[in-house]
This record gives C-alpha cells, structure tokens and sequence, in this order.
C-alpha cells in the first residue's frame, strides 16, 4: 500500500515506469490497483501464475496498458528457429494456405497456446487444435497441414522440423528469466505479433476450460 508513492516520488518526466508482477496473489492485491495506474508497461510471467495465468495478462490488457508476459518472451528463440526453418525449407511464401495446425503440449499449455496463436496468425483459414499429448512423448510436437505440405515439428533444445520428406534440424538457444526480461524491457510500445497471438492463445485455453 505505501508503494504508490515511492514511485510517485521517483518517477521522471522522460523515464517510463516498468512493474514486474511475480504472482497472481499480488496482482489480486487492493494495492495493486493504485500502483497500476501509474506504470508505462507491465510485465507478468503467465507460467508462474499457473494455468489462468493467460486470463491475468488479457484482464490487464482490458485495462488499456502496455503489457509483456515472459512465457511468450521465452518463446522468442524458438519463434525465430522455425521461421529460418522455414524460409530455408521455402515454406514461408505457402504458409498462408496452411488448412490444419495441431500442437500436442506435455504440460506447458500456456506456450503451446502462445506457439499455436503465433502460427495461426500466419494462416488465417486453418483449424487450430491445442491437446495434451500422450504420457509416453518425449517432447511437444506442431502438426501442420495444407495443400503439398505435410510439417511435423518436435519442440526441443534441438529442433527437429520435417517438411513433407526433408528433415532439417536447428539448435534452440536456452532464453533465462534475464534475458527474457531485458527483452521485455526494450519494447515500449504495443507488439502487433504478440496482440495476435494472445488473441487466438485466449480463445483456445477458453475452449479447452482454462
């Protein structure tokens, strides 16, 4: 409660306000609605608030504020991975097209939400399904389908990506909480890619009752 002013008190003209929010009991705080008013951007972790923690990021949204969640900013590595993939393997110009994208998750259903609404924003005419995968799979797998591509990706430190008979591997460079953070820090302004992908994200864990 005595935290709106002492950043009243630091607070400089020119200088954005930037509040981290560690968990869904603070953020539920009565003194948090007086703090988050006074910040420029907002930063959550969804995959620390558990599984509404994807609710928590859209409520605060709905508010009109600038807001990053680290589960989609970890995701940053494997985004870049697969669209390389891709542009090599010159699926990127065909994937407008794309009919079906499946992702079978092993737990983490906030990134697989987060990974099915980045590539459903790329192909607006698929069906997009989000599962928990059988207890005997080692990693999440993406499932795509569309008219001469058949693409099955298997999420993991190495990625391993098929495009119909070809089969192309990549590392996925490990993102920790700084990292992710210092990213986080430097967008200060809306990100188009995110809005999409959290749109299609909420709607599939409302259909699948989280």
């Amino acid at each position: 409660s005595e935290i709106p002013g002492v950043i009243v008190g630091i607070m400089a003209p020119d200088l954005p306000v930037v509040l981290w929010g560690r968990n869904a009991e603070w953020l539920e705080d009565e003194g948090f609605q007086r703090v988050f008013p006074l910040v420029h951007k907002m930063i959550v972790d969804s995959r620390q608030i558990g599984d509404n923690g994807l609710h928590y990021v859209r409520a605060l949204r709905s508010q009109g504020k600038l807001v990053g969640d680290l589960a989609w900013t970890r995701l940053t590595s494997t985004r870049q991975t697969i669209s390389n993939v891709f542009a090599d393997a010159g699926v990127t110009s065909r994937f407008k097209d794309v009919a079906s994208i499946a992702i079978d998750h092993t737990g983490d259903m906030i990134s697989a939400a987060y990974l099915a609404g980045w590539l459903a924003s790329g192909a607006p005419s698929a069906n997009v399904t989000l599962a928990r995968a059988p207890k005997t799979a080692i990693v999440p797998t993406i499932r795509i389908a569309g008219p001469g591509l058949a693409i099955e990706i298997g999420l993991a430190a190495m990625l391993t990506v098929r495009v119909n008979q070809d089969e192309h591997r990549a590392m996925v460079p490990p993102v920790d909480d700084g990292e992710a953070m210092r990213e986080e820090l430097s967008v200060l302004c809306p990100d188009a890619q995110f809005n999409r992908s959290i749109t299609i994200a909420g709607k599939l864990l409302e259909a699948a009752g989280k």
